[in-house]
């Protein structure tokens, strides 16, 4: 969200700068400001297309629309708003469990507990982009390369 707000903005204003601070604050990644379903939803997108059922057809139109900010009710309730969006519950809750289902069995559950869950979130989009995460590959014998690069549920197929 802030590469578009900035793509489309030079020489900013006092207001601008403002505006661009608010619109930051009212973003609420997995631990800190953002938005992580910009990173997921082509992918969790994808699954579902792949998958259809009329519950999770409707989750997605849930997020159809939606602005990317935890705040419900726009950006008229950035600063006052009170209530969480129903589209950010659901894709905080998606991105929690698909880590869960991910990394726990893996790690075992008293090492994925004690796990940061800002770091789990970005080894998984490593394993999202495969080869091209900039993070070099994995070798084929390394416990966990299988699973996290090559299962088709979560982060299809990677070529590995």
């Amino acid at each position: 969200m802030i590469h578009e707000y900035l793509d489309s903005h030079d020489n900013l204003t006092f207001e601008e700068i403002r505006d661009l601070a608010l619109n930051i604050a009212a973003t609420d990644s997995i631990r800190s400001g953002g938005n992580p379903w910009f990173f997921v939803e082509d992918r969790f997108t994808a699954a579902v297309a792949e998958n259809r059922t009329d519950e999770r057809v409707a989750a997605m139109n849930l997020l159809d629309g939606w602005d990317g900010h935890f705040v419900n009710g726009g950006s008229d309730m950035w600063v006052s708003g009170v209530d969480r969006a129903d589209a950010w519950m659901l894709t905080n809750a998606w991105i929690h469990e698909v880590a869960r289902l991910t990394f726990e069995d893996e790690l075992g559950q008293a090492i994925y507990e004690a796990q940061d869950i800002t770091v789990l979130f970005n080894v998984f989009l490593h394993g999202l982009k495969g080869l091209n995460s900039g993070i070099g590959p994995l070798p084929h014998d390394c416990p966990g390369s299988n699973f996290l690069f090559g299962n088709p549920l979560f982060l299809g197929k990677s070529g590995l």
